[in-house]
């Protein structure tokens, strides 16, 4: 049953990295989160701590979703995390730039799905080569 999942659990597995990455010294990614104050809160800390977060935030809808933290410079806690695709993420991160063409502003990622060039490709034409944004968005790729 719902228990029997338990310890096994993707969401288990997520709860887990979490705790690592906010407390664990040792964790190659400490430096980017408990190294920079990213904290979990005490009540998915402590005893009985997964049990909270699991009542808190929920099981993942899909296997597509990941957690995300809402306001990336606050920690893990209730109210500042949800389950999200990579695709509302990447509409949330505060490096998303908006770029206005013809009137019309749309984030990156939202523009990538309109040229059809996949996110990453335009991201490093505008970052890496400083194309311009019209041709980084709509130039289409030579094939490789």
């Amino acid at each position: 049953g719902e228990a029997g999942r338990g310890r096994r659990s993707s969401e288990y597995r997520v709860w887990v990295g979490i705790r690592k990455r906010c407390t664990d010294e040792n964790c190659r990614l400490y430096p980017f989160y408990g190294g920079r104050g990213i904290k979990l809160c005490r009540r998915w800390a402590g005893k009985n701590g997964y049990e909270n977060f699991l009542e808190d935030v929920g099981r993942k809808p899909s296997a597509l979703h990941t957690l995300d933290r809402i306001d990336n410079d606050k920690g893990y806690r209730p109210g500042n995390v949800r389950w999200a695709t990579m695709k509302q993420q990447m509409r949330n991160t505060r490096r998303n730039r908006r770029i206005t063409l013809d009137g019309r502003t749309l984030s990156l990622v939202e523009w990538s799905e309109v040229s059809g060039v996949p996110y990453k490709v335009v991201h490093n034409r505008l970052n890496k080569h400083g194309w311009e944004a019209r041709r980084a968005i709509f130039e289409k790729r030579r094939s490789e």
